[in-house]
């Protein structure tokens, strides 16, 4: 289940991002990822809802557009 790390990875992202954007909340998250990433997107949603505890993403939806490509990436975030 290599959902796991990609999640780690876009809480690591996002915890970055906010802060270089003074965001103390993370309210909403969108993620691109291609079809050939081979990602389960309810794999990845449950994954990320198990280690975004204690972060500034800790009520964050996770939102996963999907693509016919090879993308894996954070388009936005919205916070306060």
């Amino acid at each position: 289940m290599h959902e796991i790390g990609i999640a780690a990875e876009i809480l690591r992202i996002v915890e970055a991002t906010a802060q270089q954007v003074g965001f103390h909340t993370v309210t909403r998250i969108k993620v691109v990822i291609g079809d050939l990433r081979l990602v389960k997107p309810d794999s990845l949603i449950f994954a990320f809802t198990c280690i975004r505890d204690q972060s500034c993403a800790e009520t964050a939806i996770l939102e996963i557009e999907s693509n016919s490509g090879r993308d894996l990436f954070v388009d936005f975030l919205e916070g306060e």
